[in-house]
């Protein structure tokens, strides 16, 4: 009997044992009761993988992780510059393709690149053109000058220059400037067009065939240079000129007209003697009705070599400039007056 009551015992202590461990599932529990698969609701689709990091309660502010610097091409940055480089503002009414001569104005000589002439010549009329591919750099600023002249001596300083080079204003051997090809010519009346080819050499000259005025256009690589229509002016009345001392020494000149228009300027261009050669010369200018031009002995005695003054006469004339990609276009509609000393 004993036997048997200790065989009931441990069966009834086996049962008991089953039943405490099965509660009717498989989901283990945790300390509170609650499913350890359990998340929080907001944080349904999270896996325990994905969970943030909690911060190191042992990280001070001064060891957080700096700002990430903003990006070179975020359009918000911080100083409220743009990345975009501004551009010069553009004058809506210049037109990079084409230039219109200024009447009356005249181009600095360091700036020169071209020059148009429309010479009366009762009874014809010529037109004559040249440019070059630059200025002449043998042309700096003038050595002396007066309210009406400008004297420009050449510079002789530089040694070694080859026979396709010169001495530049600033005593450097440069290249010699070549002239400039590929220009297309016309002068233009109210009703007619007359073109002017361009010879190999780079010249420019016909004998005018149409009524004027006359309005130049010239083109050079595509962009268009005009003029208004001007005529050269009426002849001079009473031209002379009178030398101080000789031509040999000169002492001063003096050269007085009468008539003019207000519009028009008288002009002389006296270079050193051609037995020289060289870019030394004189030029002066004045307004027509002023009526007188003095140019004073210091800026003519340089230019008295060898056999002496030449002075070639002066120049009444309407001028217009044009200031171009290419650099500064000259155009004169004149008359020569052909008066010596």
């Amino acid at each position: 009997m004993n036997n048997r009551f200790l065989i009931l015992s441990a069966c009834l202590f086996a049962a008991a044992l089953l039943a405490a461990c099965d509660d009717g599932g498989s989901t283990p529990k945790d300390v509170d009761g609650d499913s350890a698969a359990e998340v929080d609701a907001g944080d349904a689709d999270v896996s325990p993988d994905e969970l943030p990091d909690e911060p190191d309660p042992d990280v001070g502010p001064d060891e957080l992780p700096d700002e990430p610097e903003p990006d070179a091409n975020d359009a918000d940055l911080s100083d409220g510059d743009s990345e975009v480089s501004e551009i010069d503002d553009v004058d809506p009414d210049v037109d990079p393709d084409h230039t219109h001569a200024v009447v009356g104005a005249r181009c600095p000589l360091t700036e020169l690149v071209g020059q148009v002439e429309i010479e009366s010549s009762d009874p014809s009329v010529y037109f004559n053109a040249w440019l070059r591919e630059g200025p002449d750099p043998t042309i700096g600023e003038p050595e002396l000058t007066t309210a009406a002249c400008k004297f420009y001596r050449e510079n002789r300083s530089c040694t070694g220059c080859t026979e396709m080079q010169q001495c530049s204003a600033a005593g450097t051997c440069v290249e010699r400037v070549a002239s400039r090809l590929g220009v297309q010519a016309a002068l233009v009346s109210a009703t007619e067009r007359q073109d002017v080819v361009q010879d190999e050499w780079g010249g420019l000259w016909a004998e005018v065939g149409i009524a004027g005025p006359w309005a130049v256009e010239l083109v050079i690589d595509g962009h268009v240079v005009s003029t208004d229509a001007l005529l050269p002016p009426e002849a001079l009345v009473s031209p002379a000129v009178s030398l101080a001392g000789d031509s040999m020494a000169p002492e001063g000149l003096e050269a007085t007209w009468q008539g003019g228009a207000a519009d028009t300027e008288v002009f002389t261009h006296i270079h050193i003697n051609h037995h020289v050669r060289g870019p030394t010369f004189t030029e002066c200018s004045v307004d027509a009705p002023v009526g007188a031009m003095s140019v004073p002995g210091n800026m003519l005695m340089p230019l008295a070599a060898v056999t002496g003054l030449e002075f070639q006469g002066l120049e009444h004339q309407r001028v217009a400039a044009a200031h171009t990609p290419f650099g500064c276009i000259e155009f004169r509609w004149l008359r020569r007056e052909w008066v010596t000393p």
